[in-house]
């Protein structure tokens, strides 16, 4: 799953509980990185793409930002 599909998927389920502001928060970065990373305009380093996996229990996984 795409990362910006898994942010509106779960904004869709829990509401502004699940802003981009929160997983930007616990990624340990700005919500304007998330978005370019969001929109393919930034590559996440490794240990960034390691992080959303975790932050995102594996429904975001290190193949979808191959694809």
């Amino acid at each position: 799953m795409k990362l910006i599909d898994y942010i509106h998927h779960r904004r869709k389920l829990f509401g502004r509980k699940a802003s981009a502001r929160q997983y930007a928060k616990k990624l340990g970065i700005t919500e304007g990185h998330l978005s370019r990373i969001c929109r393919g305009k930034l590559t996440p380093s490794f240990k960034l793409l390691q992080r959303i996996v975790e932050v995102t229990e594996g429904e975001v996984r290190l193949e979808d930002f191959t694809q």
